[in-house]
């Protein structure tokens, strides 16, 4: 008989912090997050449970809490009301924006912690982060903006020369 898993076994296996690590060790960067194709927390939560998607965060967290050298580290309370929080208010993000912000803060990107986490802390992360996201979908609404209104101005080029080319064309009649 085989052993088939769940849709809710099979994305809280991706979605592990160790297997994470392994599939998504290229993701280092905003633009890396965006272009991996998968489901927002509020689409793991309808496709899933949203409490599989909490213990789903819980486990980063607690991996986050091991791989950080501090002296006071969160608790099974804090761990277990952040990942509630994040998916109430931070609902849009995917797991791999997650990912990118324990990674980025492992690596001190949004300044070095002091001997303890807290929730302050983290929740300043998702802040930063959020920031800096905002910042990238801007600019690349930006980028279209220029791209739409440059690909305008040629056609209207065109469209002239075109319109110069017939009167030409016309005139060369008469």
């Amino acid at each position: 008989m085989e052993n088939k898993l769940t849709k809710s076994e099979t994305l809280l296996e991706a979605f592990s912090p160790m297997q994470m690590l392994k599939s998504h060790r290229h993701i280092k960067t905003i633009q890396d997050v965006v272009k991996t194709p998968s489901e927002s927390l509020s689409g793991l939560c309808n496709l899933i449970d949203e409490d599989s998607v909490c213990a789903l965060i819980e486990l980063h967290l607690w991996k986050l809490n091991e791989s950080m050298n501090l002296n006071n580290k969160l608790t099974e309370h804090q761990i277990i009301e952040i990942s509630i929080e994040i998916v109430s208010n931070y609902y849009y993000l995917k797991m791999e924006d997650i990912f990118l912000i324990f990674r980025k803060a492992k690596l001190g990107h949004f300044g070095q912690l002091y001997s303890s986490l807290s929730m302050i802390d983290i929740f300043g992360w998702f802040d930063k982060y959020n920031v800096e996201r905002t910042e990238y979908y801007i600019e690349m609404n930006t980028k279209d903006i220029h791209r739409d209104s440059s690909t305008r101005l040629s056609q209207k080029d065109s469209d002239a020369m075109h319109l110069a080319k017939l009167m030409d064309f016309k005139n060369n009649l008469k």
